[in-house]
């Protein structure tokens, strides 16, 4: 059963046609030659007055820009359109705090499109690796269109607000996209730049409690680069980080993400991988591996989980892990007469009876019991056959609806109103 999240783009163009062609209170022109109004960057943003309430055109004509920008939360509705990503680049060596930057803003309601960021420090040098973003973006309801940032340690710094990222280009080895936005990352380039034995990380996504609506979603992306990265770590105690039908390459550890310090708490973690492809997305060595060592006509058990009571905290959750092995085994029969044992998003071989599960002497009292395979595949996962009081769940379309982008960051349509000839 697949799970399909209707093109942004179309609705966008189909309901919001009128937006596309947008006229500006004002436009700025920011030339290094002096053919604009202002020769930096930094002038052209100061000159939009404070509180603005309408679109403002900032058009930035080829060159680089050896500034550090930063756009106040009083400048609101400012578009940026560079000339292209080899012509307009904004670069700086900043390093003095994990959230200054090349390019920083404070401001709700900011479209870039067609611009590059670099922060050279950790790439000019290599023995004193510190955070030094590209960018540290703050506010609500910003959008990046064809944009690069270029960094090694903390490159994109998604600090606060929803964010919606297009045919971005994101490149570093550690951390290199962190913070707590609450981001849709569509059709971007994520390069991981380590040395070749190097071991980093891609995300560091900073998610403090459940209830914290923030988290990152890579649709329709593409990993690659050098060296080796963990998908992610966790940044925050409820870390929340989600990739959707995207590519990933070997640059992929095959464990695909680290707990970090948050290791007796993984359950509060969120880190999903549906519908993914390459050779990094192989979850076969994702978390733990489950080996069968029966003799090959023999019927054994994997789990004998002792719950007694419904009001009992206990049980066991297999979470992307992978059931193979000799001979034939249930997934579990009951130790206890309230017996729970949960498989998740895992692959199971033909080593699973087909029947999955064994009443054992609470044969009469299933309904006390709670088994339960979500998203699970391979020859083993066939719910055919199994056993009517097993709970076989479809865990893609329901779950991941949630990360649409219109039900993820996007309900109030923010993103339509972004999209600037």
């Amino acid at each position: 059963m697949g799970f399909s999240l209707f093109p942004i783009a179309f609705v966008i163009i189909l309901f919001f046609p009128c937006i596309l062609a947008y006229e500006f209170a004002s436009t700025i022109i920011v030339d290094q030659s002096g053919k604009g109004q202002f020769k930096t960057i930094q002038d052209a943003i100061n000159s939009v007055p404070s509180g603005n309430n309408k679109w403002f055109r900032i058009d930035i004509y080829p060159g680089i820009y050896n500034e550090n920008v930063f756009i106040p939360a009083e400048k609101e509705y400012l578009f940026l359109q560079g000339s292209n990503l080899s012509q307009t680049i904004i670069s700086s060596d900043v390093h003095t705090s994990s959230l200054s930057a090349t390019f920083r803003s404070s401001a709700n309601n900011l479209v870039a499109k067609n611009i590059k960021f670099v922060n050279s420090y950790n790439i000019n040098q290599k023995i004193n690796i510190i955070p030094a973003p590209a960018a540290t973006i703050y506010g609500d309801k910003i959008a990046f269109y064809n944009c690069e940032f270029v960094g090694y340690q903390n490159t994109l710094a998604d600090a606060r607000g929803r964010h919606y990222y297009k045919s971005c280009h994101i490149e570093g080895a550690l951390d290199f996209i962190w913070g707590w936005g609450q981001t849709v990352f569509e059709e971007c380039k994520i390069k991981v730049t380590g040395e070749p034995d190097s071991r980093g990380y891609i995300t560091a996504q900073g998610r403090e409690s459940v209830e914290d609506s923030n988290g990152f979603v890579f649709l329709n992306c593409d990993v690659d680069g050098v060296g080796k990265a963990y998908l992610g770590r966790a940044y925050g105690a409820s870390s929340r980080v989600v990739f959707i039908k995207s590519t990933l390459s070997s640059v992929v550890i095959p464990m695909g993400w680290d707990a970090w310090v948050h290791k007796d708490h993984k359950g509060d973690l969120t880190y999903v991988e549906a519908g993914c492809r390459g050779s990094g997305a192989n979850s076969l060595e994702r978390e733990c591996k489950i080996n069968v060592t029966g003799v090959p006509n023999s019927k054994g058990y994997i789990t004998a989980q002792g719950r007694e009571s419904k009001d009992d905290p206990n049980g066991f959750v297999f979470l992307k892990c992978d059931v193979d092995g000799i001979g034939q085994a249930y997934l579990g029969k009951p130790y206890g007469s309230f017996s729970r044992v949960i498989f998740i998003q895992s692959t199971m071989s033909s080593v699973v009876i087909p029947a999955g599960w064994d009443a054992w002497v609470h044969q009469g009292f299933e309904g006390d019991l709670t088994y339960l395979e979500a998203g699970c595949r391979g020859s083993g996962a066939n719910s055919l056959q199994r056993v009517p009081w097993a709970w076989i769940m479809s865990y893609n379309r329901v779950y991941l609806e949630q990360f649409n982008p219109q039900n993820f960051n996007d309900k109030d349509g923010w993103i339509a109103n972004t999209l600037f000839k």
